[in-house]
């Protein structure tokens, strides 16, 4: 199994002497065809009444107000506001608190900054035709340009997911991309789309197999963690498929892919399957749970995980 430790970036802002911060999967440079909210700033002077909108712009954050009152700073007064999304046009970069919220838009193009990645996750999107392309800004030299269109891999069921033949695509993994000091990548979906989540950074082996055994859903869900064990629950909303799977690696492998596991474990992954590993399409997006290796087999170790899917 492969894997990606998305790049990601942190806004803040300091009220009263406060900071606040949201983390998002490193953002665009620049994105055309996406239309923002058009809510008014949040101001301490105005006085706000049940049901108004308001933006905190440095964390690119939507409230709604839900209960009538002047100078309560939004991201601090949750009593007195509603965290209602991200705008539009960032929703495609939002990690834990508001995955699976998508950016809409028409004929949409989303420049990154791509120096030092090489790989590409296009996850959740409803899209006809993309193309991307990445350019070496040392040279001005496109080191890569193609066109993809989209298959429907929806499934009902586990049964289904397993036998169904995949027609339509959701998502685009690409991990031969050139490693470059210094390029970008512009990404032009054409027509109408449904943008779920971007991530990219550099792609490593996990140094383990994954075999899939299980599969449940979860709705409404949102990630807690626990303030004294530092574990997380999955409690996330929208829907994550939850799969638990063995994974088998060489005892001689082990300290090496240990410490790698344990450097992902309660993060977001973009996982990018090999050959070997089984139910690819099902694992995107997701973060490992803590687990027990056992060690009593000199040759193979087989243990058992869960892997929550947060995106398909």
């Amino acid at each position: 199994m492969n894997y990606v430790d998305l790049k990601k970036e942190t806004l803040s802002v300091t009220y009263n002497n406060v900071t606040y911060s949201k983390e998002f999967y490193a953002p665009a440079i620049s994105v055309a065809g996406v239309v923002d909210e058009t809510h008014p700033s949040w101001n301490p002077s105005t006085a706000y009444l049940v049901d108004d909108y308001v933006i905190v712009s440095e964390l690119k954050s939507i409230y709604r107000c839900s209960v009538n009152n002047t100078g309560k700073f939004p991201v601090g007064n949750l009593n007195s506001w509603t965290f209602w999304g991200y705008l539009n046009s960032v929703n495609m970069f939002a990690c834990d608190e508001n995955i699976g919220s998508k950016t809409i838009g028409i004929d949409v193009i989303v420049t990154l900054p791509f120096s030092q990645s090489n790989t590409l996750g296009i996850v959740d999107t409803d899209f006809s035709f993309v193309n991307i392309k990445q350019i070496n800004n040392d040279t001005s030299e496109e080191v890569v340009n193609f066109t993809t269109s989209s298959r429907d891999i929806s499934c009902g069921s586990f049964a289904e997911y397993s036998y169904k033949p995949v027609d339509h695509k959701r998502k685009v993994i690409v991990d031969n991309l050139e490693w470059l000091p210094n390029s970008n990548l512009v990404i032009t979906f054409i027509g109408s789309c449904k943008i779920g989540t971007i991530g990219r950074g550099l792609i490593q082996d996990l140094g383990m197999t994954m075999l899939g055994t299980s599969l449940e859903w979860e709705t409404k869900s949102k990630i807690k963690v626990d303030e004294f064990t530092n574990f997380r629950t999955v409690l996330r909303y929208g829907k994550v498929r939850v799969l638990t799977v063995q994974l088998i690696f060489n005892i001689d492998e082990f300290n090496r892919t240990a410490n790698k596991i344990d450097t992902i474990l309660d993060k977001n992954i973009l996982f990018v399957p090999t050959n070997q590993d089984k139910f690819s399409e099902l694992i995107t997006i997701a973060y490992m749970e803590k687990f027990k290796i056992p060690l009593d087999n000199p040759h193979t170790i087989q243990t058992t995980t869960t892997l929550i899917g947060v995106s398909n």
